[in-house]
């Protein structure tokens, strides 16, 4: 997903919310933030 400027914790694993307010919900959990390269790494979640 492009353009994220949320990131939520759910109970089965991530909410992520665009620029335009378009919310998705992934199975999968951060596994690295790299702040001063503007990545956040994500690892599936079974």
């Amino acid at each position: 997903m492009d353009d994220v400027v949320t990131i939520k914790p759910v109970p089965r694993g991530l909410s992520l919310v665009d620029l335009f307010g378009e919310e998705k919900s992934i199975n999968a959990s951060i596994k690295e933030i790299k702040l001063l390269e503007h990545v956040v790494l994500l690892e599936p979640v079974e």
